[in-house]
């Protein structure tokens, strides 16, 4: 395969991701079994059908830039792979689940706003060949 058509096809992949977020009053954070951050409001996963775009949840899975405000501030920002889980429990309405470096480090981190007002925004990563201006000979 080409260089080219490579790069075309990198490029579409990333380019469908789609910025999204939540509010979320009384946020909480849980940590699955397996090592899944899953945020909360008001005790409440994130559901995917709280997402008012109509996108497919393929196009929302991947690779993204996770940050939290909290009272007008940035709190954190760092990087985290987007899932969306089930459970029998909630009748096949996927919510959101997070994979981290160090679960448990995120969750001592954002322990200060546990029970605050934050905003969760998540921001798809570029591949690192898109961060950057590529020069392709003609």
């Amino acid at each position: 395969m080409s260089l080219n058509k490579r790069l075309e096809n990198t490029s579409t992949l990333f380019l469908r991701k789609r910025e999204f977020g939540f509010l979320c009053p009384d946020f909480s954070l849980g940590v699955s079994d397996d090592g899944f951050l899953l945020p909360r409001s008001h005790k409440q996963l994130l559901k995917r059908s709280l997402i008012a775009m109509n996108v497919a949840t393929r196009d929302l899975t991947g690779r993204y830039n996770l940050s939290i405000h909290c009272e007008g501030r940035q709190f954190c920002e760092l990087q985290v792979i987007v899932a969306w889980a089930t459970h029998h429990s909630l009748k096949l309405d996927p919510f959101l689940a997070m994979k981290v470096r160090d679960a448990d480090k995120v969750r001592r981190h954002l322990k200060p706003v546990i029970g605050k007002d934050v905003e969760i925004s998540l921001k798809p990563r570029l591949a690192p060949h898109l961060k950057r201006p590529v020069f392709l000979p003609a």
